[in-house]
């Protein structure tokens, strides 16, 4: 039987391995990320558990008007009903859009 002390380093060592997981995941896809929020041509969305295990990660075609397509990126967004977003810049009717939603 485990002691405590080793439960919880594996547990540790299991979160330390999904956060390498990750990263690893947002570099290989970073260099195709837009520095604008609304022309990312994707968006990458990243489900956790309570524990902060990745579940799932998935990447959303920005299929909005910015690219002849229907609808404004931030509606886009709201509709995988997220509990927070990640960007590196955001212009403010975008941010106005976020901001009236919470």
């Amino acid at each position: 039987m485990k002691s405590n002390t080793h439960v919880i380093d594996d547990r540790r060592k299991q979160i330390l391995e999904q956060q390498q997981k990750l990263r690893a995941r947002m570099r290989e896809s970073a260099l195709r990320l837009s520095q604008h929020f609304g022309r990312a041509p994707y968006f990458t969305v990243v489900e956790l558990d309570e524990s902060g295990k990745v579940l799932n990660l998935q990447i959303v075609p920005n299929k909005s008007e910015h690219f002849r397509g229907v609808g404004k990126p931030p509606e886009i967004i709201l509709n995988l009903r997220p509990n927070a977003v990640a960007t590196c810049g955001m212009g403010p009717r975008a941010l106005g859009t976020f901001q009236n939603e919470t």
